[in-house]
């Protein structure tokens, strides 16, 4: 890794009149990134000391985000998509010169960190009028302590015993983060203070060289908590293409639907609206994926937010895997930035096809049943995620799809806000127009309460999923051109499946879920509990989304979290 990609920082007028915290940690960070570029690269103890201390800094700043969000600041987004690009890249070559630099260290037979007493007399100020040592020094008190009396118990039972070799090598590691996390705070120790910077750089010689000699010691202390990559082929590597030939593919992607193929794997198109889709097969083993492409401008990615959602083990479990995800910068001949993602294939296709595939259109009752748990389950998501603070914004059948087992799961995460006190700005929401909410679209209310929005939503997914009508945008655009006092807004429930005993419960729960009053539509629980009753209703000849007449229950094990779904064969 040669050089890492600058980061954008507000100019010196911005700073000036609008400075905010987040400004001061990017400045930090473009400072460690410019030395890093700089740097001799043969020196690997100067270069991972330098990445590990952009990593810190990195840290830094999405943690600022994740306690205090920012949707209004360019610079966050713009630091966002450098995060996707570069922050596993740079810890990737991290590693590497990580365990360069061990190699190197304990070859040079460099010793292991000094007992406590012997650090605290090293850094004992000499001048006559400096009595107090440095605050950097004293932090590192602790750790260096922690690692004398680790390593006198290792020592003890001759580094036979797992559980003392493993208290070493991790006070050795919290002492380098220790290190990491000082020079990350005070910049001008690599700039000013020489003496302290050398003393630092030993101290973090010495770590590495102690963990070397462990490691040989105990090899297989150092392979415990490896991962394995999940995909560890990437069908398109911005790394490997090189800057000219990836936005070539980038270019193919957005706007060819020519099948092609490519390391291996053939594209072919799928389609999309918003996105482009491909599916992609590998030649030999049959893996199968699909790469997305998306608009990452158009509204600008919030990449923290997503990026908080899909490793929140409560939310997760919703969400499409995406085996890679890279924001591009941006692409001259398409004018724009775009994200690319590589993502699980799901057969089943989204709701509509879904709908249409498994069931004929005369099996009125298995539809009214089939769609009745989809709606359960897309509830439950929106519950889920409200729980966990977000709120999907965007609900429509396309922007969900169904697993081989029946799971419904999103990819598409454009629409995810943050709830604060329990509401959404209005401004923030981005939406399908057709799919806006009443008290949205005709401006009534500056904060919406992101339940009874989803809520609404949800009632016209299920609307068109009972209606499969080709032009439901015209039907739906209708209701938000009705500014009468009626609560309940007009659907045409004209349709044979709404004739049906389960149709006309079916009726009663969307009229329930659209009301023109926010206040008096129903909760999520209630939705949720009410689509369960009409999915597990036996009407006669037919059978409700299972190998047989009666409901199959399954479990959908992702991220340790159980989901009971139900499937047709």
């Amino acid at each position: 890794m040669r050089e890492i990609e600058h980061v954008v920082l507000p100019d010196a007028t911005e700073l000036a009149h609008n400075p905010r915290e987040h400004f001061e940690y990017l400045k930090k960070l473009e400072s460690f990134i410019n030395r890093y570029n700089e740097a001799d690269k043969t020196d690997n103890q100067l270069n991972w000391t330098l990445l590990e201390v952009i990593i810190q800094i990195t840290d830094e700043i999405v943690n600022a985000y994740h306690n205090k969000p920012v949707f209004d600041d360019r610079y966050y987004h713009l630091f966002g998509g450098w995060y996707k690009r570069n922050y596993d890249l740079i810890n990737e070559y991290a590693k590497e010169l990580r365990e360069q630099a061990k190699l190197e260290n304990t070859a040079g037979n460099i010793l292991s960190p000094p007992a406590v007493k012997i650090w605290q007399k090293k850094t004992k100020p000499k001048s006559i009028f400096s009595k107090e040592r440095s605050d950097q020094y004293l932090e590192l008190d602790l750790p260096i302590a922690k690692i004398e009396e680790a390593r006198v118990r290792a020592v003890q039972l001759k580094y036979k015993d797992r559980d003392a070799n493993t208290t070493l090598r991790d006070c050795l590691y919290q002492l380098e983060a220790t290190v990491f996390s000082i020079l990350s705070r005070d910049a001008d120790i690599l700039s000013e203070k020489d003496l302290m910077r050398k003393r630092l750089y030993h101290l973090l010689e010495q770590t590495s060289a102690a963990l070397g000699r462990l490691s040989t010691r105990d090899e297989a202390l150092f392979e415990i908590g490896k991962i394995t990559p999940q995909f560890p082929d990437k069908i398109i590597n911005p790394a490997s293409e090189g800057k000219s030939r990836f936005e070539e593919i980038i270019v193919q992607l957005y706007t060819t639907q020519d099948d092609f193929s490519h390391n291996g794997f053939n594209l072919h198109y799928l389609g999309g609206n918003n996105n482009r889709n491909w599916i992609a097969s590998h030649d030999s083993d049959g893996r199968t994926y699909v790469i997305r492409l998306e608009k990452a401008d158009d509204p600008p990615t919030e990449y923290l937010l997503i990026d908080e959602l899909k490793k929140n083990k409560q939310t997760s479990p919703f969400i499409a895997q995406d085996f890679f995800y890279h924001p591009t910068q941006r692409v001259n001949e398409l004018g724009r930035p775009i994200n690319l993602a590589i993502s699980e294939y799901c057969p089943q296709g989204n709701l509509i096809h879904y709908i249409q595939s498994n069931f004929p259109a005369t099996e009125l009752a298995s539809i009214a049943c089939a769609i009745a748990d989809i709606t359960r389950q897309i509830a439950e998501m929106a519950l889920v995620f409200k729980q966990n603070g977000f709120s999907y914004m965007d609900i429509k059948a396309e922007n969900f799809l169904v697993r081989n087992n029946g799971a419904v799961i999103t990819a598409d995460l454009k629409s995810i806000l943050l709830i604060e006190d329990e509401h959404i700005s209005r401004p923030l929401i981005v939406s399908t127009v057709c799919n806006m909410a009443p008290e949205h679209r005709l401006k009534r209310l500056e904060l919406m309460d992101p339940e009874k929005y989803m809520v609404y939503q949800i009632g016209l997914l299920l609307y068109d999923l009972a209606t499969n009508q080709q032009n439901k945008d015209e039907v739906i655009d209708k209701l938000l051109d009705d500014k009468d006092l009626e609560n309940t807004l007009a659907l045409d429930f004209s349709s044979d499946i709404f004739q049906t005993p389960l149709g006309v419960q079916i009726t009663e729960l969307i009229n329930a879920m659209i009301n023109k009053d926010h206040v008096a539509r129903l909760t999520l629980d209630a939705v949720i509990q009410k689509c369960k009753e009409i999915s597990t209703l036996k009407p006669d000849h037919t059978s409700t989304l299972s190998t047989s007449s009666s409901t199959v229950s399954l479990i959908d094990e992702v991220d340790d979290n159980a989901r009971t779904v139900y499937m047709k064969p």
